[in-house]
């Protein structure tokens, strides 16, 4: 008994991984796509009626339709993970003789785009994890004439039904000669891709219609009822399909379908792109506060502007003026500038001390001598490097940046702790969560709580507002450090012309990022004297929020279920690191408690009885747990967690994660003691107690924005095994991912399905609720009830935490920093 079936002959597996390995090194050679309108076939997904094609919608988008026959009713939901990736959940209920409820999971690979003599080439594999009933893999052409697009493809398993001929693939061996036609436990069988002793061809054609949104589908289907056992209540009596399609919007399709020659269908299609999704255009929240520009600076650079002479007032120019150097031309290009300078008699620094100047303000340079004996010379340095910290050590010692410092005005450091608490102050009235705020000579650096929006660019870009109009004239770059339960999750160094650039609409988002610093920066107060403010120590927050609960079973009797919440949430901080956080529940609606308790006496009720827990119209306390959070050594996180973490279990645990920062990968682990709770959900617990805790893998792929994890360890059931979790977050910061748990523990014992495997879907509220906020709205298509495979769902994860402040995550946000 296993999760998978590769017993008759592993050369299946061979060319399953073979197919991968095209289909990911495909993307880097695709051609430009023909633009066309396409749309879902029967079982969803991009395709002509019940056969697919090799189109793909745009990457990003999502559709959620339903096919409807007097046979059958098939719910799905379609995703476009990655331009070359199609992933389709479906939902059928069964009405003829013998049906039942299937869960389906099918996915299409791109192989090859087309291009002007060679058609669109992809690869599918469906009902990959379901009880195997509409099981089949396929490769398929599309090459589009005009208005017509044919398609031609190569179908096994249930497309192998009508009209099959010999399987080209068993001439690798005999291991593809045989099909497993009953797969009820739920296992992925291997041996069964592109295995069976025939395969069939399909074809169609989409002409699209000179009416706009009108196309119409002819398929000839290898698929017949007629010879596929678990379909003895249907017949067929032709295999040819016709359908019309309309979309009278972008976001709705309509479609009518005559197939196999006696039955009529109905389709209906809801679409929309999640990198662009929202609810509304509204911003939530506070108005941003309006930038203040200093006098002298509204002759800041635009498209057309000497930036030699936008920047003339800057303190730089006066510096290098006294070292004895002359400022003949300044250029800047992809976050680092260029200054050329041209030596005066009255020299009296050397080139280091003259690049140590100009890294006061900049952070990225290059110095361009003219006028050298030998030609020009050329000067880099980052404030970061070897070569930089030694020029400002050495610009720190000379005459100039002495005199400079004893012609300060004594009052400076009142007057400063002054503008340090006026700008706690409207950053508090702001909501922006401030901590404290540090004012140097030419820097200021503003310690926050990472929220209140989602993005932290939008809210570094907030508060860098609010300190144009707080901080002394002086002050040119805003350092901005972001914290969540006292770890520091990301600091931004943003230049203050920028800001001033775009309040007279000659700044954009790109050219903020193209001088800024993420995540670089020594700290402020490590570097120069200061003067601080600091916020009143405690600090807490709450809200109140849905909460959805839904249960996707596979039999007739245990069909969709869910449960709708009213959630109050609050967490109170103690001291930096320490935090003690609570969740109150209330049910409002819902039929969970129909869930009855699968009995078995070989493994303990680890969450068999959730019915049980849903029993109840009174208010829960959902989490109830204390948090000590630290970052004791550089690169090293740990965490130390008791009370209730969740609504079936509470204890103790412990974590550690090492994770250096902007690195690709990072590797943790965790340990805890859990005890089972009481139905009641309050303070009082069951006997049944485990000790749980897993290793995990975490890699980011950048180009794509995919996480995935890899944890393998002890469950809650004392079975051992692992889960593997991959999701992308899109643009405007919805995550949809994939799991699967595989354990030690038996099919029997398992039950239907034999492993835990899921898709869930996380909705920032900020997307559509009224007011800014950090927390996601949770949806989960997977069956609930399991023993096996089963993890604490604590919340607290250390890896969560952090991961937000990655570089690449906060690229993918930074169109908000002006928000």
């Amino acid at each position: 008994m296993g999760l998978f079936r590769i017993g008759r002959n592993k050369r299946s597996l061979l060319l399953i991984l073979s197919v991968l390995v095209i289909s990911f090194a495909a993307p880097g050679l695709l051609l430009p796509a023909l633009s066309a309108d396409y749309s879902a076939g029967n079982f969803g997904g991009i395709g002509l009626l019940d056969m697919r094609n090799a189109r793909f919608a745009e990457d990003g988008s999502l559709s959620v339709g339903g096919h409807y026959t007097s046979e059958r009713t098939r719910l799905f939901a379609t995703w476009q993970a990655t331009p070359w990736l199609e992933t389709t959940l479906s939902y059928t209920d069964e009405k003829f003789p013998g049906g039942d409820l299937d869960r389906s999971l099918d996915m299409k690979i791109r192989l090859m785009e087309e291009a002007n003599f060679w058609p669109a080439l992809a690869i599918g594999f469906q009902d990959m994890l379901g009880a195997g009933k509409y099981s089949a893999e396929y490769i398929v052409a599309s090459k589009r004439y005009n208005d017509f697009d044919f398609t031609f493809g190569l179908g096994w398993g249930i497309l192998s039904t009508r009209g099959g001929f010999y399987n080209m693939f068993r001439v690798l061996g005999n291991g593809f000669d045989r099909r497993e036609t009953d797969a009820d436990d739920g296992s992925i069988s291997l041996d069964n891709y592109f295995a069976g002793k025939n395969m069939s061809i399909f074809a169609g054609v989409q002409y699209q219609t000179p009416l706009d949104g009108l196309s119409l589908k002819m398929e000839y289907s290898s698929l017949d009822t007629d010879n596929i056992p678990q379909f003895t209540g249907l017949k067929d009596s032709s295999p040819f399909n016709f359908g019309l399609n309309y979309s009278p919007a972008p976001w709705i399709d309509l479609a009518l379908g005559y197939d196999y020659g006696d039955r009529v269908t109905f389709r209906l299609v809801l679409k929309t792109n999640l990198h662009t999704f929202r609810l509304s255009d509204r911003v939530v929240g506070r108005k941003p506060v309006p930038i203040h520009v200093r006098a002298g600076k509204r002759d800041l650079p635009g498209p057309e502007t000497d930036l030699r002479e936008a920047l003339k007032n800057d303190k730089t120019f006066e510096r290098l003026q006294a070292l004895g150097f002359r400022v003949a031309a300044v250029s800047h290009k992809e976050g680092s500038y260029e200054f050329e300078l041209i030596r005066e008699k009255r020299q009296s620094g050397d080139n280091m001390t003259a690049l140590g100047a100009v890294l006061m303000t900049y952070t990225d340079v290059t110095l361009i001598f003219a006028g050298e004996a030998g030609g020009e010379q050329y000067l880099h340095g980052r404030r970061r490097d070897e070569i930089g910290r030694t020029a400002v050590s050495l610009f720190k010692k000379s005459e100039v940046y002495l005199r400079e410092q004893a012609s300060r005005n004594l009052t400076d450091a009142v007057q400063n702790r002054q503008l340090a608490e006026a700008a706690l102050e409207t950053l508090e009235e702001n909501d922006l969560l401030p901590i404290s705020v540090h004012i140097g000579e030419y820097r200021a650096e503003v310690h926050k709580q990472a929220g209140p929006y989602a993005e932290l660019p939008r809210n570094a870009g907030r508060t860098a507002r609010v300190l144009t109009t707080t901080m002394p004239d002086q002050i040119e770059v805003f350092d901005i450090v972001a914290e969540d339960r006292g770890l520091e999750v990301s600091r931004l160094s943003l230049m203050r012309r920028e800001f001033e650039k775009a309040a007279d609409y000659q700044g954009s988002p790109e050219e903020v990022l193209s001088t800024a610093e993420i995540n670089g920066v020594v700290p402020l107060s490590g570097n120069e004297e200061t003067v601080s403010a600091r916020a009143a120590s405690g600090d807490f927050e709450w809200d109140i929020l849905p909460e959805a609960v839904t249960h996707f079973g596979s039999i007739s009797n245990d069909k969709f279920k869910a449960d709708l919440y009213a959630l109050l949430a609050a967490r109170y901080t103690i001291a930096q690191g320490i935090d003690v956080s609570a969740e109150l529940r209330q049910k409002i609606i819902g039929n969970l408690d129909d869930i009855s308790q699968r009995a078995n006496d070989n493994i303990p009720a680890i969450r068999s009885d959730i019915g049980l827990y849903a029993d109840t119209d009174t208010p829960t306390l959902n989490r109830a747990q204390l948090n000590y959070i630290k970052n004791p050594l550089p690169d090293l996180y740990t965490r130390i967690t008791a009370g209730l973490f969740e609504s079936m279990y509470g204890g103790l645990g412990a974590e550690v994660l090492y994770k250096k920062r902007d690195r690709s990968w990072a590797v943790g682990a965790e340990i805890n003691w859990a005890k089972q709770r009481d139905y009641k959900q309050l303070f009082e617990f069951r006997d049944y107690d485990a000790v749980t805790g897993h290793v995990s893998l975490y890699h980011e792929n950048r180009r794509f924005n995919l996480s995935t994890v890899i944890r393998a360890g002890r469950y809650l059931a004392g079975d051992w095994g692992a889960t593997f979790d991959i999701s992308r977050r899109l643009d405007n910061g919805i995550r949809i991912g994939v799991f699967a748990t595989v354990t030690d523990m038996s099919s029997e014992d398992f039950g239907d399905g034999s492993f835990d495997k899921g898709v869930y879907m996380k909705i920032p509220f900020g997307l559509f609720w009224y007011k800014p906020s950090r927390h996601d709205l949770d949806l989960e298509f997977r069956a609930l009830g399991r023993d096996g495979g089963q993890r604490l769902d604590h919340r607290t994860g250390l890896y969560d935490i952090l991961a937000d402040g990655e570089r690449h995550r906060l690229e993918q946000d930074w169109k908000h920093v002006l928000d």
